[in-house]
């Protein structure tokens, strides 16, 4: 894995330019003494760009791996005084700043010419950020900047995981982090749906509500969310890592690369137990949609691996076991509900894809950032929800970038299955998840929230490495790809053609 020296470190840190900016900090310091929470904040990231410098594709699988804990380490050191308020809440543009490093080293490894595929991703990064500039809807560039990130975010990381060069070891500890990880989150949930009393007091000990009600200026739920069901409630897991059905797609994704990696029979023994409990909490969340799709994904993981013919019998057989699970927890009326078009949260997303089309129809060329989903909720901008992903980004963002993102989505489902069905591997696992959470995507905007998006994109990304989903793109030298990636090819004597 190229990485960067530490001679290049230390001459970056020499260079006029350091010192230029250096002295800018202090000067505007001396001018504004507000400005010291950004200070704080700058000498607490140097460390997580410069270990990002240096190991990049090993940062960005460890940041999106912790993405969901991210916020509640922010709020634990605001509640506990380690931080002021406005230091805290820039704390979280460190995972931001980490897929920034790894997209820019990624980009000089990046192969030449660029495939088809990685250049519509580029062209959907272009076109985000092109609105995220242009004020077109809110005013506030802040806004425009979460939007965007929830809207092409996930596109970055899977671009720098596909183009940053890695050996196949750091792969596979990808693909045991994430379900570890994952494992804690399913805990959590089930906590939360099980002891409500108890994870509303360890809640309230982290300050996360607090540090997103007060610092953030962000609703939120509460720490335990519950709904209408019949004639009484129900305690839906998910709350303040997740809201439910983003914690139902996390934890089927996960589902999806533990099935792949038992279906390869490389699993570990504590896999399929996490692999229960993930599917538990999946239940716990009465998602309608992410326990639908639990078919699709096995179907997906016994296409890909060849035993289709094989699985048939343990598909039908997990069915019906997912029938008896959703009967015993209570969740079969939840399931059924998303058939019927006059349940009130059926109508809801009905209405919502209606209300989509015709905007879209009226405005093709966008509304602007923040002017719809969960931005829109969170700094009260004018807009709706519109309860499907495509649509969300053709309203916001324009026509052509919805079609931009559904084509692109569609061209990796296909290099995942040819490469699944070439290869196997993680591609097996990427490809369930991702089929899933693209359907997924039909009736809620499954990847703008980060930690699904990015966890699912991460996984593609590292599933289609550049050597083996492009038999024409080439890889840069070795000199070239190292130092500060200036682009230019080097080139020795004995390149050159030879005198007559």
């Amino acid at each position: 894995m190229t990485r960067l020296r530490r001679p290049e470190i230390v001459e970056i840190l020499r260079s006029p330019f350091f010192f230029l900016a250096l002295g800018y900090v202090i000067a505007k310091l001396m001018r504004d003494p507000q400005l010291l929470p950004l200070l704080i904040v700058s000498l607490a990231l140097i460390p997580v760009v410069v270990i990002a410098l240096r190991w990049p594709l090993a940062s960005l699988i460890t940041m999106v791996a912790i993405v969901p804990f991210t916020q509640m380490v922010q709020s634990w050191l605001w509640y506990h005084g380690w931080f002021p308020p406005d230091s805290a809440a820039r704390l979280g543009y460190a995972k931001e700043l980490v897929v920034v490093v790894a997209l820019w080293r990624g980009w000089q490894q990046r192969p030449r010419p660029l495939p088809r595929l990685d250049r519509l991703a580029i062209a959907v990064l272009g076109i985000v950020a092109v609105y995220t500039i242009v004020p077109i809807g809110p005013n506030s560039l802040s806004i425009r900047y979460v939007a965007a990130r929830g809207n092409a975010g996930f596109v970055a990381v899977f671009l720098a995981a596909r183009w940053l060069v890695g050996d196949e070891r750091l792969r596979r500890k990808a693909e045991l982090l994430i379900p570890a990880v994952a494992a804690v989150v399913a805990a959590l949930g089930i906590w939360n749906r099980l002891g409500p009393d108890s994870w509303s007091g360890w809640v309230d000990s982290t300050g996360i509500i607090h540090f997103r009600n007060d610092v953030m200026n962000a609703p939120t739920l509460g720490a335990v969310e519950k709904v209408p069901f019949g004639s009484s409630e129900i305690i839906r897991a998910g709350s303040v890592l997740f809201s439910p059905n983003d914690l139902a797609y996390y934890l089927l994704v996960v589902v999806a690369l533990l099935g792949s990696r038992m279906v390869r029979r490389v699993n570990k023994p504590w896999e399929p137990f996490v692999a229960a409990l993930c599917t538990l909490c999946v239940f716990y969340t009465f998602s309608r949609s992410a326990m639908a799709l639990f078919a699709l994904a096995g179907i997906m993981l016994a296409a890909a691996s060849g035993r289709l013919s094989r699985g048939i019998g343990v598909i039908y057989g997990t069915v019906i076991a997912l029938v008896l699970v959703l009967v015993f927890l209570g969740g079969g009326d939840q399931l059924a509900s998303g058939a019927n078009a006059s349940d009130q949260r059926t109508s809801g997303h009905i209405e919502a894809i209606n209300s989509a089309i015709t905007q879209i129809v009226a405005h093709p060329e966008g509304r602007g950032l923040g002017t719809t989903g969960s931005t829109s909720v969170r700094f009260n901008t004018p807009g709706f929800q519109t309860e499907n992903f495509y649509l969300h980004v053709g309203v916001e963002v324009g026509l052509l970038a919805g079609v931009a993102v559904t084509l692109f989505v569609i061209m990796v489902l296909r290099a995942l299955w040819r490469r699944a069905r070439s290869a196997g591997g993680l591609a097996i696992g990427a490809l369930a998840g991702l089929a899933a959470a693209a359907t997924g995507g039909l009736v809620l905007e499954t990847f703008s929230e980060l930690g699904t998006g990015w966890t699912l994109w991460l996984l593609v990304g590292l599933a289609l490495p550049i050597e083996a989903s492009s038999p024409y793109g080439t890889r840069p030298a070795a000199g070239e790809a190292s130092g500060l990636g200036t682009g230019r090819e080097h080139r020795s004597d004995a390149s050159l053609p030879r005198p007559a």
